[in-house]
């Protein structure tokens, strides 16, 4: 097991800078886990239950209305870690993470991940670009949803989607009602932007797909926005 995992993290960066030592001290305590789509891995609220990576299958990290309506921040797909922020602060998930499609974890338990720290300190100085990541993300959303129009914060979602996605050569998959969710707004209203811009000649829509150039949008958003 500790084979397939290490095999599973050897085309991932952020482990393969850690030192040895470091390494051979969390494939000591990581384990495989699958999950089936639509499955929760933690809700909002609950107790701290580890670091995770995603070696195959999206997760979705959402929070919800007092009314019960689901908002998205993001998707997460392979190679990327999520959970490290109850395991630091050891205090209740601040967000829900859902399983869209049947996922792979590599999981690091809460009461593992303490002990390695504390062993290798150095570990430390490693997560501080994975928080900082985070946080110009979360600034990012909040300057977004508070200066540009929400036609404009959709194209700034695609964009990242892109950049975050596994094979940034082919289209992306996502669906309408999943951008809405994203954007707490309407599937119509998605809809309706997203067949604007493609009169625009910006992007062409397919099934639960949508190509496009990113420098072509990352100008039209300086434009627009300007």
């Amino acid at each position: 097991m500790t084979t397939d995992i290490r095999q599973a993290l050897a085309h991932n960066s952020w482990f393969t800078e850690l030192p040895e030592d470091c390494q051979q001290s969390l494939l000591s305590v990581a384990r495989l886990k699958n999950y089936v789509a639509h499955s929760v891995i933690h809700s909002k609220g609950q107790a701290p239950n580890g670091l995770f990576f995603i070696n195959k299958g999206k997760i979705r990290i959402s929070n919800f209305t007092p009314d019960g309506k689901e908002v998205v921040l993001t998707w997460l797909t392979a190679g990327e870690w999520f959970g490290e922020i109850s395991c630091f602060d050891n205090l209740p998930r601040t967000h829900s993470a859902t399983v869209d499609e049947a996922a792979e974890l590599i999981v690091i338990g809460h009461k593992d991940f303490p002990q390695v720290c504390q062993k290798h300190p150095e570990l430390y100085r490693h997560f501080i670009p994975i928080f900082c990541q985070r946080i110009r993300l979360l600034f990012e959303l909040v300057d977004e949803a508070r200066t540009l129009p929400v036609k404009l914060q959709l194209v700034k979602r695609l964009l990242h989607l892109h950049q975050s996605a596994k094979d940034t050569q082919q289209p992306l998959e996502v669906s309408q009602e999943s951008l809405a969710l994203m954007l707490n707004t309407t599937r119509q209203s998605v809809n309706r932007w997203l067949n604007e811009l493609q009169a625009e000649g910006l992007i062409q829509l397919a099934y639960n797909k949508i190509a496009f150039d990113p420098s072509k949008l990352q100008i039209y958003l300086h434009n627009e926005s300007g």
